[in-house]
């Protein structure tokens, strides 16, 4: 009945142009101004995913490590330790230029590969899963191609001979960009993760940062070496030090998950409550849960790390669609126990939706409430850099804008990233719904009428 509502939605041909101009126009400016607040613009990116690839497999070969792999992975991060030491120390106007013409920038591109197969049903990472495979290595390079990090599996049992050789460090300083001359020995102070008989350390000054005083750890088992690490002021030992969560953010999480848990069972008693009375539309619920299914084994199908192993590829196929099916039910009765609410006390608001979950695309009113969104969504999307920018005009140091989309980034990731959004788009509007849903009700339970909630004096449906 809503979706056969009488409105028509039909915009003059100016109005339409000018809404789509508009929000052509927001966006052009938004994708503009990220050359002054986004990483991914202000860093240098100059070498492809593909010829790092093949950078850091020519730099494992030159560590020793000839054996070709049977499994590999690689990615590029967000180095943020890097960016908060420029936010610490430099409160200059254009602090985050040196981003474009110092040091080894804000990214790092990072591989790994395996004489076996990747046994994990976890993300792989540059250190997961645990590097505990003899002949796994594994290594940061900058975006020029330099090698900053390199970890080496050694053999589990001892080569023949036993005698300790001595390692040409030169060779990963030259991967690295640096000169073991420029450098003089001093005390190590950095303990490698694996075993070794030969551990040294060195200071100098790297060509891109001649201002600071880098420090560089190595280690060596029978000649070839198993750490190399180039070691700036703003690299913490992660793996011995964590920063401690403050009492914010764990009252921040208890929070979420008793909201969470809230939301799973008041969605389920009234949705049953809703099939009960023949209430809610089951096709609409059906379909955007299908949508949801849909891209969650999308996700699985081109993010996941697939090797080809029949008993992995089957296990990795059934947790996957496990959680697609559980996502797809948690959307199915999310929507079955809030769509009659809305349908009730904003029956106008819900009109273009219901018309699209029909199948009805080509409806006037659906195309002009997508259009009007896209312009709003444009204005939020600006709002971004235009905050980090306007710090400028308060006399404070710009910011960057930092968000999901920035602290991993390749072609490759476009799924996930459209899985994320459409979360962020579908399942918390339905969570402030059934929240806002749960105020109406505790404001008619209590008597509660004044002006702003007028509304909580009518009948409830419930």
């Amino acid at each position: 009945m809503v979706a056969a509502a009488p409105t028509e939605g039909i915009l003059k041909p100016l109005v339409a142009t000018g809404l789509l101009f508009t929000c052509i126009a927001v966006l052009a400016l938004g994708c503009w101004l990220t050359k002054y607040t986004a990483v991914y613009r202000m860093t240098s990116l100059d070498l492809p995913p593909e010829a790092l690839r093949v950078r850091a497999r020519e730099v494992i070969r030159k560590m020793g490590y000839t054996v070709p792999p049977l499994d590999s992975e690689d990615g590029i991060v967000l180095k943020d330790d890097y960016l908060h030491y420029i936010e610490a120390n430099d409160q200059s106007m254009g602090r985050w230029n040196r981003l474009r013409t110092e040091g080894p920038g804000a990214y790092r591109f990072w591989y790994r590969q395996s004489p076996r197969y990747f046994d994990t049903t976890e993300a792989i990472e540059v250190d997961r899963p645990a590097l505990d495979i003899s002949g796994m290595t594994s290594l940061y390079l900058d975006m020029n191609g330099r090698l900053h990090w390199f970890l080496g599996v050694p053999p589990q049992r001892e080569p023949p001979g036993g005698e300790t050789a001595k390692p040409d460090w030169s060779v990963p300083f030259r991967e690295a960009g640096l000169d073991l001359a420029n450098f003089a020995e001093v005390t190590s102070t950095r303990v490698p993760l694996h075993a070794y008989d030969v551990r040294a350390a060195w200071d100098g000054a790297d060509p891109s940062h001649p201002e600071l005083k880098t420090h560089v750890e190595a280690a060596a088992f029978r000649g070839k070496p198993v750490y190399f690490e180039t070691i700036y002021p703003w690299d913490q030992p992660l793996r011995q030090e964590q920063r401690p969560a403050s009492g914010r953010d764990r009252a921040l999480i208890f929070i979420l998950i008793a909201v969470y848990m809230i939301l799973v069972v008041g969605s389920a008693l009234l949705a049953r409550k809703n099939l009960k009375l023949g209430r809610g539309d089951r096709r609409g619920a059906t379909r955007l849960a299908l949508v949801f299914l849909t891209v969650r084994m999308l996700y699985w199908l081109f993010m996941e790390h697939h090797n080809g192993l029949p008993d992995y590829e089957f296990s990795f196929l059934l947790i996957h669609l496990a959680m697609a099916v559980y996502f797809a039910v948690f959307v199915w009765v999310q929507y079955v126990a809030l769509e009659p609410f809305v349908r009730k006390r904003w029956p106008l608001r819900i009109i273009s939706w219901s018309r699209l979950l029909a199948g009805g695309y080509r409806d006037p009113l659906v195309g002009r409430d997508i259009l009007i969104g896209a312009v709003f969504g444009a204005v939020l999307i600006l709002l971004g850099p235009i905050t980090a920018i306007g710090l400028r005009w308060i006399g404070r140091p710009p910011a960057l804008t930092i968000n999901p989309g920035t602290t991993r980034i390749g072609s490759h990731l476009f799924i996930g990233k459209f899985m994320n959004q459409m979360d962020a788009g579908i399942l918390l509007p339905f969570t402030l719904l059934f929240l806002l849903l749960l105020f109406v009700r505790l404001c008619v339970a209590s008597g509660w009428h004044s002006e702003w909630f007028g509304y909580c004096s009518r009948p409830s449906m419930y």
